[in-house]
């Protein structure tokens, strides 16, 4: 899913009902563009899909390296909702 969508998946911690997912893109710019592509893209189990995307801090270049989360939360698919 990662590197050819203009992102890449740089660590995953799951838990009993819901993972968490590190994504790096080139820059903020590109997370906003992409950012559709981790929310809509079926991944074979129904949880819910988040990701945070807060401003950069405003001192690093506009085109510096932007990593976030992506939250799914899976509760629902593991009690069968």
């Amino acid at each position: 899913m990662g590197s050819h969508n203009g992102f890449t998946v740089e660590a995953v911690d799951c838990r009993r009902t819901s993972c968490t997912a590190t994504i790096g893109w080139k820059s903020f710019t590109q997370a906003r563009a992409t950012k559709n592509t981790i929310l809509y893209k079926h991944y074979g189990i129904n949880c819910g899909v988040t990701v945070h995307l807060p401003e950069p801090d405003p001192n690093r270049a506009v085109d510096s390296e932007y990593r976030s989360i992506v939250l799914f939360d899976c509760e629902e698919a593991r009690n069968g909702e």
